[in-house]
C-alpha cells in the first residue's frame, strides 16, 4: 500500500483505530506545502449512474460490484479495507451492524439467486455493506484513499477531478504546511463546517467512534483568553487587501518533537509567476464519506473520545455569545443548521439550472426565484446566528459561506442579463447602480436586495470579511477555500468599482475608501487568488 500512496506519504500502524493505521508524512522528507499534489487515484468502482432514487449510495456501489462481471478481482482489492473482516468489529457494533443492514443484504443476495454457482454468503455481503459504509466516497469506492483518517480542520482536501458514466478520478492535496511525520487527514463530513453536536453525532452514527473535540470554552475563560490576547498584541483593522501571512479514526497524540514543529513559524509563502486561471467548477471537493439516512439510536455504550489532535478547530470556533440553558442553545443551534441544510440544498439545485447549457426561460426564472429566496433566508440564519454564537463560530461561517455563494450567483447572473424577482437586470452591460449618488451603503430597496446587484456585492464583501476572518483562524493562507473567497471578493470589488464606486467608498471608509485603496485591493486580490490557485494545479 506505501507504494500506492506515493513518495511523499507511508501507512503507519495506529493501534486502537478502527483501520488500526494511518497515513503520514514521511519522516525523510521536508515540510509538504499547500498544494502538494499526495495522492491521485481513479476509484475501484464508480457511483453507478443508474441508482435509484430511493436506493442509498452504499447499498448502491455493494450492487455495482457484485453486478460487475470482474466481481471476484474487485472483492479481492476490497481485502485491505476495514473491516476486513467481522472480527475486526466489537461484538455489541457488530450485533448493531447486522440488524441495520439486514434489508440490505437481503437486496444483494436476491440480487445473486439465479447467478454465478458460487453465490456470496450472508456475511460477505455484510462485510462488503460495511466497507461501503465506513470507505465509500460520494463519487465512489477508492483503495488508497480510504487509509487516510478523519480530521474536523483537516490538513488536506479530496478532489473531485474526473466523472464519467463508469470512472471516477480524485486527488488529495494539502491544504496547509505538513511537517515529516505528522499525519494527513482528511474530513469525513458534508458539509465539514458543522457544529461539534453534529460532527460527534454524524461520526458516532456512521463510523462507530467519537472524534476528539476539546471542549468550548465558558463565556469567563472566553473573554479571560480576549484580554489576555488584547494585552499580547494591538487588535489589527481588517485588511485592506488580502492577507497573505499565515476505517475512520482519529490522529494519534503528537509526539513532542512533532509538537515543536507546530508551534515554529511557518516559513514565508514562495511567489508564483504563473498567470493560468484556476477554472474552479473542475475542481470538486469529493465528501470523504457517503452518507445514509441516520439508524435508530442504539443501546451500546458511548466509546471514550480519543485523545485530542492538532488538527481540531480553534476554541473560538465552537464558542457562545454567553452562557444560557444547554437544552435551549442546542436547539436553537440544531434549527440554525437545519436551516443552512435547506437553503444549501435549494441553492445547490438552483446553480444547477442556471448553469445548464440550455436554460428555458421558466426554468431560469424559478431558479432566480430559489436564489432570492436562499439569500433572504441566508441573511436570517446569519441574524439569528450572530446573536448566539461567537462570531467565529464554525456555524456562524457555515452562514456567511452561503451568503456568499448566493450573492456570487445572482451578481453573475445578474450581469449575464438574468433577471431576477422584482425586477432586474435585462441586458448584457453592467446594470446601472440606482443609487449611486447617495451615501446609502448599498441597502436594499424596497424591492427586495436581490434585485438590486448593487446592493448584492455589498452584502457580499461583508459576509466575505466574516467569512475570511474565520479562515484565517484554521484553513491557513493558502487554502483552496481562501481562493474561491478571494476570486468571489475581486468579482464584487470589481463590479462595485465600475458601477457604484461612491457607494464602495461610504460602505468600507477603511478597506476601500478611496479610488486608489479600492483599486489596489482589487489587484491584490486577484493576483493572490491567481497564486494561490496555481498551487493545486
Amino acid at each position: 500500500m506505501d507504494a500506492a500512496l506515493g513518495p511523499l506519504l507511508c501507512l503507519q500502524s495506529m493501534p486502537g483505530t478502527g483501520g488500526g493505521r494511518g497515513v503520514f508524512a514521511k519522516h525523510d522528507i521536508g515540510t509538504i506545502n499547500p498544494g502538494t499534489l499526495l495522492l491521485r487515484e481513479q476509484a475501484l468502482i464508480a457511483m453507478p449512474v443508474d441508482r435509484q432514487e430511493q436506493e442509498h449510495l452504499h447499498l448502491a456501489l455493494a450492487r455495482a460490484i457484485i453486478s460487475h462481471p470482474d466481481r471476484e478481482n474487485l472483492l479481492a482489492a476490497t481485502a485491505p479495507l476495514h473491516p476486513t473482516t467481522l472480527a475486526d468489529l466489537q461484538p455489541d457494533m457488530l450485533s448493531e451492524l447486522r440488524a441495520q443492514h439486514a434489508q440490505d443484504v437481503a437486496s444483494l443476495q436476491a440480487l445473486l439467486e439465479g447467478g454465478p454457482s458460487q453465490p456470496l454468503t450472508a456475511d460477505s455481503l455484510l462485510r462488503l455493506m460495511l466497507v461501503m459504509r465506513f470507505n465509500a466516497h460520494y463519487s465512489g469506492l477508492y483503495l488508497a484513499s480510504e487509509m487516510f483518517n478523519h480530521a474536523c480542520n483537516p490538513n488536506c482536501i479530496k478532489l473531485l477531478m474526473r466523472r464519467s458514466a463508469d470512472v471516477a478520478e480524485s486527488e488529495i492535496r494539502a491544504v496547509r504546511p505538513i511537517h515529516a511525520g505528522k499525519e494527513c487527514c482528511i474530513s469525513y463530513l458534508n458539509p465539514p463546517l458543522q457544529s461539534r453536536t453534529r460532527r460527534k453525532a454524524h461520526l458516532e452514527r456512521q463510523h462507530f467512534f467519537l472524534p476528539a473535540m476539546p471542549a468550548p470554552p465558558t463565556s469567563a475563560q472566553q473573554q479571560q483568553q480576549e484580554q489576555q490576547q488584547q494585552q499580547q498584541a494591538p487588535q489589527q483593522p481588517m485588511p485592506q487587501g488580502p492577507a497573505v501571512p499565515q476505517g475512520p479514526a482519529m490522529s494519534a497524540p503528537a509526539s513532542s518533537a512533532q509538537q515543536q514543529q507546530q508551534q515554529q513559524p511557518q516559513q514565508p509563502m514562495p511567489q508564483t509567476s504563473s498567470e493560468q486561471e484556476l477554472k474552479q467548477p473542475s475542481l470538486q471537493v469529493d465528501h470523504s464519506r457517503a452518507s445514509r439516512a441516520p439508524p435508530k439510536k442504539s443501546q451500546r455504550a458511548t466509546p471514550p473520545p480519543l485523545p485530542v489532535p492538532s488538527n481540531t478547530f480553534p476554541a473560538e470556533m465552537e464558542a457562545w455569545r454567553g452562557e444560557g440553558d444547554p437544552a435551549q442553545q442546542a436547539a436553537d443551534l440544531e434549527a440554525i443548521e437545519q436551516g443552512l441544510d435547506d437553503a444549501e440544498a435549494l441553492l445547490v439545485a438552483a446553480q444547477a439550472r442556471l448553469s445548464a447549457k440550455r436554460v428555458r426561460k421558466g426554468n431560469a426564472s424559478e431558479a432566480a426565484g430559489q436564489v432570492a429566496r436562499v439569500l433572504r433566508d441566508g441573511e436570517a440564519l446569519v441574524q439569528r446566528a450572530s446573536q448566539l454564537l461567537h462570531p467565529r463560530h464554525v456555524v456562524l461561517a457555515r452562514a456567511h459561506a452561503l451568503l456568499v455563494d448566493a450573492c456570487a450567483t445572482i451578481l453573475a447572473a445578474s450581469i449575464q442579463g438574468q433577471a431576477f424577482p422584482d425586477g432586474g437586470p435585462t441586458g448584457h452591460d453592467h446594470p446601472k447602480a440606482p443609487h449611486d449618488s447617495s451615501a446609502d451603503g448599498g441597502q436594499s430597496p424596497a424591492g427586495g436586495r436581490e434585485s438590486d446587484p448593487v446592493a448584492v456585492a455589498m452584502l457580499l464583501l461583508r459576509a466575505a470579511h466574516e467569512l475570511r476572518a474565520t479562515q484565517d483562524l484554521h484553513c491557513g493562507a493558502e487554502h483552496l477555500d481562501t481562493a474561491k473567497l478571494l476570486l468571489d471578493m475581486q468579482h464584487a470589488l470589481e463590479f462595485l468599482l465600475s458601477v457604484a464606486p461612491r457607494q464602495l467608498f461610504t460602505a468600507f471608509p477603511e478597506q476601500y475608501g478611496t479610488f486608489a485603496k479600492a483599486s489596489k485591493a482589487d489587484h491584490q486580490l486577484k493576483q493572490e487568488h491567481k497564486r494561490i490557485s496555481s498551487l493545486y494545479r
